[in-house]
C-alpha cells in the first residue's frame, strides 16, 4: 500500500482544471508552485529540486486551497500564511470537500465537526494587507478559519468563503482514475489527508511576493 503521487506536470493539469483556471496557464501555474514553495507550501516538502517533486493528495489539497486564496486576492504571502498556519482548519474542510467520491470504508473515519466550505473574514484580511505586505511581510496573527458547513458564518460580501467542494472533488478523481492506482492507496492517500491537521510545520514561511 502506498500513497497516490503524481509528478509535477499532472500535478499543474489537476490543479488547473480544479480551480477553474483558464486553458493556457501552466506557466503562470508553475512559477506560482515556486513561489508557494519559498513559502512552505506544500508544508511537508523537504526535497527542493522543484521538478522532480511528486505532489499527493495532501500536498494538491493545501495548493488548491492557497490558489483559491489568492483567486480572492488575497496576497501570496497571506495565502501561503493561512495555508501553513491554519491547515488543521482547513484540512477537514478539504477532506469533506471530496464529498462521496472515497470508498465507503473510509467515509465513516472523516471528521464531522466541518462541512467542505471556510469561511474568513474581510476585516480581518484588510488589516493584514494594511499592515505588512506592502514592506513584503507580514508578522500579524492571522484570523481563525472558521468551519461553514451551512454557510451561516459568511453574509454576503463580508469576506472570503473557500469551497472544497468546487475543486477537491476534480483532484480526488484524476488521482483515482490513474490506470495503475488501487483502493489501497486510495485510502492511504486519504488517511495522510485526514492526519495532515496533526502535523505542525517546522517553521513559518517568510518569502517575499
Amino acid at each position: 500500500m502506498a500513497e497516490v503521487r503524481v509528478p509535477l506536470g499532472d500535478a499543474l493539469e489537476m490543479i488547473i482544471a480544479a480551480c477553474g483556471l483558464p486553458e493556457g496557464a501552466t506557466t503562470a501555474l508553475e512559477a506560482r508552485f515556486r513561489q508557494l514553495d519559498r513559502m512552505g507550501v506544500p508544508r511537508g516538502r523537504r526535497d527542493r529540486r522543484h521538478a522532480r517533486y511528486s505532489y499527493g493528495l495532501t500536498e494538491l489539497a493545501e495548493l488548491a486551497v492557497a490558489i483559491e486564496l489568492m483567486k480572492a486576492y488575497v496576497p501570496p504571502l497571506i495565502a501561503a500564511r493561512y495555508v501553513v498556519e491554519r491547515w488543521e482548519q482547513f484540512a477537514p474542510c478539504a477532506l469533506a470537500g471530496i464529498g462521496d467520491e472515497p470508498p465507503s470504508a473510509f467515509r465513516d473515519r472523516r471528521p464531522d465537526r466541518a462541512g467542505p466550505r471556510a469561511f474568513i473574514a474581510g476585516g480581518a484580511l484588510s488589516d493584514l494587507g494594511r499592515r505588512k505586505v506592502r514592506q513584503g511581510r507580514s508578522e500579524s496573527p492571522l484570523a481563525n478559519v472558521l468551519a461553514d458547513p451551512d454557510g451561516a458564518a459568511a453574509p454576503a460580501g463580508s469576506g472570503i468563503v473557500i469551497d472544497a467542494a468546487v475543486f477537491m472533488p476534480e483532484i480526488y478523481r484524476r488521482l483515482r482514475a490513474i490506470p495503475t492506482v488501487r483502493t489501497d492507496d486510495l485510502m492511504e492517500s486519504l488517511e495522510r489527508l485526514r492526519q495532515s491537521e496533526l502535523r505542525v510545520p517546522a517553521e513559518r514561511p517568510s518569502g517575499v511576493e
